[in-house]
């Protein structure tokens, strides 16, 4: 089962617990972080180094309760700008994940900072809008979902604990994406699309390499 630790603003959660779950992910103690794979915690303040950032990431609580997450300088400590949510991974997880293919069910690195107003992609539901995070009651219980809006104005409410579903929009061009519509298949039609495209291009490489492998050559 893919595990994570997920962290957003606003959240309740235990400071305790959250040390006990960083030391279960394979992360050090530290005084001070100053590498990947630390965290410290001093009083309301825990800083956290994950795997793959660039920077660490301060954690400020009031009470039970997550008031800020902030990228920061290690070396001056100065905050340097906001995350709406981040998602942590265990180290050996981390390790795992690069050397294993591609699933839709493991989350992107992109997803380490989510502002709304930000375009996401749901493996499901294709492209939308990310407009932050809603408290909802299921069964008198509250509980945390990621609002994301697609054509026509309608809405997806994702649970927090389904967040992995859900990936920062990369493209390599300057123009605004369309939004997905709810309930079509044209977002399907385009996974299909990406995963033929992939499968012949890995087909290619692969016929390439055995004509090389094939091919004889000549001694200088």
């Amino acid at each position: 089962m893919f595990k994570s630790l997920k962290l957003y603003t606003c959240q309740h959660i235990e400071a305790d617990l959250l040390l006990r779950e960083l030391v279960d992910f394979g992360y050090r103690r530290m005084d001070s972080c100053a590498q990947e794979g630390e965290f410290a915690r001093r009083g309301g303040i825990c800083d956290i180094f994950p795997h793959t950032f660039e920077l660490p990431i301060r954690i400020e609580l009031e009470g039970d309760t997550i008031s800020s997450i902030k990228t920061y300088n290690p070396v001056s400590g100065e905050p340097l700008w906001p995350h709406t949510m981040v998602i942590i991974l265990p180290v050996r997880e981390q390790k795992r994940l690069r050397t294993q293919s591609f699933s839709e069910d493991i989350p992107l690195e992109s997803f380490v900072d989510l502002n709304a107003g930000d375009f996401v992609v749901h493996t499901e539901y294709g492209i939308g809008r990310f407009l932050g995070l809603e408290r909802i009651k299921l069964k008198d219980q509250p509980k945390d979902h990621l609002v994301i809006q697609y054509e026509g104005e309608e809405k997806l409410y994702v649970p927090v604990d389904q967040m992995h579903l859900v990936q920062r929009y990369i493209a390599f061009q300057t123009r605004r994406p369309k939004l997905c519509k709810l309930g079509s298949k044209d977002w399907q039609r385009t996974k299909l699309r990406a995963r033929k495209a992939i499968q012949k291009l890995a087909w290619d490489l692969l016929s390439l390499e055995a004509i090389r492998m094939s091919s004889a050559g000549f001694q200088f």
